[in-house]
């Protein structure tokens, strides 16, 4: 199941990097260091949001159209919103693992504060380059 909401991104105050607003997603807020990283960690927590509501059978939220989404307040202090239309697969599901991995992945994540899918991806990129 393919879902895609619209994102706000602006240029983080006083220093370098991007934030990810989703208006749709009760207005959840990521950054990242480059365009690229914001990109990516909007996904991430658009993926995230949307595979809860799944597990916890809360309906997903409905898609706002871009003019609605062009049409809200810019927070103070930003001199300009870009609006990306994020996309997300949601056909994919969460790797089967035992709910205590989940529970330190959880822990870890909180605190480097880094999102799952990362950690998960940095974990993967490095046990391929040593297998390989």
């Amino acid at each position: 199941m393919k879902k895609t909401y619209w994102t706000r991104f602006f240029a983080c105050e006083g220093i370098p990097g991007y934030t990810a607003q989703a208006p749709d997603l009760d207005f959840n807020v990521t950054e990242g260091d480059s365009w690229d990283e914001a990109i990516f960690m909007a996904k991430d927590m658009i993926t995230g949001w949307l595979e809860i509501c799944l597990r916890d059978g809360v309906p997903l939220p409905e898609a706002r159209s871009y003019e609605d989404v062009r049409s809200l307040e810019v927070p103070e202090g930003i001199e300009s919103v870009s609006l990306v239309e994020i996309s997300v697969d949601l056909g994919l599901q969460r790797p089967m693992l035992p709910e205590a991995i989940w529970a330190d992945l959880a822990k870890f994540s909180q605190k480097e504060g880094l999102p799952v899918g990362e950690i998960l991806a940095r974990a993967a990129r490095e046990f391929i380059a040593r297998h390989t």
